[in-house]
């Protein structure tokens, strides 16, 4: 396989009827199309599509800034898990902003036939896609640490280091979305569509970025698991031992345990969101590297919203499950409570596992 500087791309499809692979493709059809739009699907197929982004766009807009909002105002950062929970709806607030972008591009579609405005809008899809899956991933970090290896928690997870962490994200990031400025098929190209304009290379990079993060959230997440329903089996004996009068401490431990088992499931509600979110769109980078058609296309271009929704679905994960987030939104909006008063996570500097991960 080859890629760059009038070099085309030559493979089998023997999955797909009718595939012309790179460049191949090109020689039958004329015209520009918008980035990551099909070359013959037309006008209409890419209607669904110009009428789902607006309401995902005001979805996304008004969850993960309500999110900010909160922890600024309520929550805080007294405890090392808010910054990742923050850091996370920051980076799916600029996925919203984003959005705007490709609306432009697609109500415009001329402004894809500069190669700076291309470059631009294939360098934001992939700077804040690639943002938020890091903050996704180093926040996976922050709980796996938090009920796997609790003891050395606030030894290794300190507020720089999370600082650090986060700061790595933006700027990693960042340098990687820039790579297509400087690396790209342009001149033989001449169509703003990603899978063609951008170095295979760079598409198979990106692709594994997103399968080795999947890879390795599930393994993290059956350690988490594992731990979980070790502890449940012990805290059963212990639970038969105390209602026999072995003491009170234990009955005492029963919500906690209970929360934090709760926790445990919720996380595997956030590998699988996760994964049927993101996977898809790996995929299809492979596979039309190799395999370039323009249904595959239209079915990346499903991957892709798919991919985004996530950044919908990260406020509801991260921090609408949680009850102080709920309060915080109650007073966001004006509607005070009268009963129960809001304690945040990590009132102290070493809280409990259950708090710290609830």
């Amino acid at each position: 396989m080859t890629s760059n500087n009038g070099s085309t791309l030559t493979a089998e499809c023997d999955l797909f009827d009718n595939c012309t692979t790179g460049m191949n493709f090109y020689a039958n059809t004329s015209g520009n199309s918008t980035a990551d739009g099909p070359g013959r699907g037309g006008a209409g197929s890419l209607l669904p599509f110009a009428i789902a982004q607006p309401f995902l766009w005001f979805f996304m807009f008004i969850s993960n800034l309500a999110v900010l909002l909160v922890y600024r105002r309520s929550l805080g950062f007294k405890t090392l898990t808010n910054y990742f929970v923050y850091n996370i709806a920051a980076a799916d607030l600029c996925m919203s902003f984003n959005m705007l972008v490709q609306m432009v591009f697609f109500l415009w579609p001329v402004l894809s036939t500069s190669m700076s405005l291309c470059m631009l809008r294939l360098e934001l899809m992939s700077f804040f896609t690639t943002v938020s899956l890091l903050s996704g991933f180093f926040a996976t970090i922050d709980r796996f640490m938090v009920i796997v290896v609790h003891r050395h928690y606030h030894s290794v997870m300190s507020v720089r280091n999370v600082k650090l962490m986060i700061a790595v994200a933006w700027l990693y990031s960042f340098c990687f979305a820039a790579i297509p400025f400087f690396n790209n098929n342009w001149d033989t190209v001449g169509r703003c569509e990603f899978v063609t304009v951008v170095p295979a290379w760079y598409i198979v990079y990106g692709s594994s970025q997103n399968v080795v993060s999947t890879v390795v959230e599930i393994i993290l997440y059956v350690a988490i698991f594992h731990v979980a329903n070790r502890r449940r089996r012990v805290f059963k004996r212990e639970l038969t031992l105390s209602s026999n009068g072995a003491g009170s401490g234990v009955t005492a431990r029963v919500p906690k345990e209970q929360q934090s088992l709760r926790g445990a499931k919720f996380m595997g509600i956030v590998l699988i969101a996760y994964s049927l979110c993101w996977t898809p769109f790996a995929v299809l980078g492979y596979i039309q590297i190799y395999c370039y058609h323009p249904t595959l296309t239209m079915v990346r271009m499903v991957t892709v919203y798919l991919g985004i929704s996530n950044s919908l679905l990260n406020p509801i994960i991260y921090a609408w499950q949680k009850r102080e987030f709920r309060e915080g939104l109650k007073r966001l909006l004006g509607r005070h409570t009268t009963t129960g008063r809001v304690h945040p996570e990590g009132s102290t500097r070493r809280t409990s596992l259950t708090d710290r991960h609830s």
